[in-house]
């Protein structure tokens, strides 16, 4: 049934080549940002499937915002004796 809504799920080959850091801060998101507009600046990756990385890129990036955001809130909690 997710075949039929969201349709099959394909891998475009130029994505192999596209070398993307792993995505455990907020530096390795702009790196693999870059990378990722250098790729389709030198015909490596067309924008349809820049645009589909880049939205992952950017969902990695709010979890990591979102996950320091919640451990400095907790440290702060902690300091002022919550």
């Amino acid at each position: 049934m997710l075949n039929r809504t969201l349709g099959k799920a394909r891998v475009a080959d130029n994505l192999a080549s596209i070398d993307l850091p792993e995505l455990t801060t907020t530096k390795d998101t702009v790196k693999a940002s870059n990378a990722i507009i250098a790729a389709v600046r030198n015909g490596k990756l067309g924008t349809d499937d820049a645009a589909k990385l880049a939205s992952l890129v950017d969902l990695a990036r709010r979890s990591i915002e979102t996950d320091q955001l919640a451990e400095r809130l907790a440290q702060l909690e902690q300091e002022i004796g919550r």
